[in-house]
């Protein structure tokens, strides 16, 4: 799993998604991952899992997908987790933190998806400068003194 969030992390940084994006995506990763391990036939063979990752401005979205089919789809079911409880959170975590989710179907297994969004950055606002600097020509003479 740490090989996943490293490669993961590694994407978003390139493509420059904000830090609470990143942060929340890792951690929803981190949940469907271990959810595949926890519940997908892989866990038998070995546990194999692949990640894919799609950023553009200002949302994301991440696919976590196992080798085989599932018996079933995963679903949100909430279900009252005790203090104590390993289990229960994971899906009502990623239900929280993301603006979309589900399950797809692809030629090679079960997918489990998510999206987030952000406001997209503004664009740099336009330098107004309003004198010259220190060995700068002046914008309203031909002549430049030092």
């Amino acid at each position: 799993m740490r090989e996943a969030r490293d490669w993961l992390r590694r994407r978003l940084d390139l493509a420059c998604v904000p830090t609470p994006a990143t942060d929340d995506a890792l951690l929803i990763t981190s949940e469907l991952i271990t959810n595949a391990l926890l519940h997908s036939p892989m866990r038998d063979r070995g546990g194999a899992f692949f990640v894919s990752a799609m950023a553009f401005r200002s949302c994301l979205r991440v696919s976590v997908r196992t080798n085989g089919t599932a018996s079933t789809a995963p679903h949100l079911h909430l279900v009252p987790a005790g203090p104590d409880s390993e289990h229960g959170r994971g899906l009502p975590i990623v239900n929280a933190l993301s603006a979309d989710w589900g399950v797809e179907s692809t030629r090679r297994g079960q997918a489990v998806y998510f999206t987030l969004e952000w406001d997209p950055p503004r664009p740099p606002e336009p330098c107004r400068r309003t004198r010259a600097l220190p060995h700068q020509r002046p914008a309203d003479t031909s002549t430049w003194e030092r």
